[in-house]
């Protein structure tokens, strides 16, 4: 594995972090958001300002004097004001800005996508199946967690309190339904044993917060990567999470890389489309649906367990191929659609990847991620926990020697963000209206 090294961005003058209140104060602002997964500050820099005066000028030929100078100046002044405004508002008793740009668009991809990629393994059709439906995560679920990607959690937006309190997640619109609402959290790298960063002459692990920053002042380029092993784990993990769900008779129904945050707790599964048990799904995401879902046929916890198999087959690169047959599914009044998929299928592993384990190991790895793929539900892995516990099993009889390369994110990584008179490097998301 080679980490994909990405520019340090220089700029000069620094950006500098002012307070939340700033927002509500200037047309332009930057505040922090707290901390990237690399555990370097994550800044939200908000550009609101428009200025005519120079359009004006260039417009006129020459300087402007006399009624047109005292009317632009006012002009200017409303606008600057105005600017000041937008995406101000009253959330119940507390002031917050809101976001132009979606959460997804601000932040960029999941660490999972990151790491393992956004698109699944399988090709399930030349026929495009609807998207997954936008839902809101059952709010009886303890400690809900947010929403950061694009796709079904693109309609969401942060709000930042102009004073103390949590930064948020809200809907767009004017009106906000309180059980919406949800705090932000953000993503956690550090507590991974294998998680490490590479530059030209340095290399260690992100843990190293010391030695991170020392060779983020000494280089131009830097890189990330996860060793497999964690990344096998990360999996087992978000199959833990989807065990609440399952207790209570309900479907996740869009498990793949994007809908899974890597908090400092382990990975968890967010977004479900909380179908029940029994229920055919209203929406399905290709390449990442078990059969069933895509074939409109009701859904059981063994659905969940499909995508988590091909997370396990994109971690070792493997190609999964069989017999394929065409299948026509009702996807309006009167109308059907063609999918094709896998009815009978194999699993082939990376060599790289998978060579260096033990020879019974790897029969195990290659039998347990065909098995998690079966076409029919009843012939999967029973349970997510399960799942987790075998993935683990597997890890811990022969870990993983391969590591995975983290792509940049969020937002832009800058040399120079002035916190407190202090200047470090830190990552710079953008929100311009």
């Amino acid at each position: 594995m080679e980490a994909d090294l990405v520019e340090i961005a220089d700029g000069d003058p620094p950006i500098v972090v002012g307070q939340r209140q700033d927002l509500g104060a200037r047309a332009d602002a930057a505040v922090s958001l707290g901390e990237a997964p690399d555990g370097l500050p994550l800044v939200l820099e908000v550009e609101r300002a428009r200025r005519i005066g120079d359009a004006v000028r260039a417009a006129l030929g020459g300087p402007v004097v006399g009624e047109v100078a005292v009317a632009l100046t006012a002009l200017e002044e409303s606008i600057a004001a105005q600017a000041r405004r937008a995406g101000v508002f009253d959330l119940g008793t507390t002031r917050v800005y809101r976001t132009s740009a979606p959460v997804g668009a601000l932040f960029g991809h999941t660490m999972l996508v990151r790491l393992l990629g956004g698109h699944g393994p399988l090709l399930t059709g030349t026929e495009p199946i609807p998207q997954a439906t936008p839902r809101t995560p059952l709010r009886d679920r303890p400690s809900p967690v947010t929403r950061m990607r694009v796709g079904v959690a693109a309609q969401r937006h942060v709000a930042v309190p102009l004073a103390n309190g949590p930064v948020l997640l809200v809907e767009d619109g004017e009106r906000i339904e309180p059980e919406t609402i949800e705090p932000l959290r953000l993503e956690d790298l550090r507590w991974l044993a294998t998680a490490r960063f590479h530059a030209d002459g340095f290399d260690g692990p992100l843990a190293d917060q010391e030695g991170y920053r020392a060779a983020l002042a000494a280089t131009p380029r830097i890189g990330w990567s996860v060793g497999g092993s964690d990344v096998a784990r990360l999996i087992a993990g978000l199959g833990r999470s989807l065990t609440t769900l399952h207790d209570e008779g309900r479907v996740h129904g869009d498990v793949k890389p994007a809908n899974a945050l890597v908090t400092a707790h382990g990975a968890v599964a967010i977004d479900p489309l909380g179908v029940a048990v029994g229920d055919v799904a209203t929406g399905a995401t290709p390449g990442w649906a078990a059969p069933e879902q895509l074939l409109a046929r009701p859904l059981g916890p063994a659905t969940d367990i499909y995508p988590l198999g091909l997370m396990l087959a994109r971690l070792f690169g493997a190609v999964v191929c069989g017999e394929e047959r065409t299948f026509v599914v009702p996807s309006a009044p009167g109308l059907g659609r063609r999918v094709r998929l896998l009815a009978d299928h194999d699993i082939y592993l990376d060599p790289e990847r998978a060579d260096s384990l033990p020879g019974p190991v790897l029969a195990a790895w290659q039998e347990f991620i065909r098995q998690c793929l079966e076409f029919d539900p009843d012939d999967r892995p029973v349970g997510a926990i399960y799942v987790a516990d075998r993935v683990d099993e597997l890890v811990d009889a022969a870990p993983l020697a391969f590591d995975l390369a983290c792509a940049a994110g969020p937002g832009t990584l800058r040399r120079a963000v002035e916190v407190d008179g202090a200047r470090a490097p830190g990552w710079v998301v953008r929100d311009a209206r």
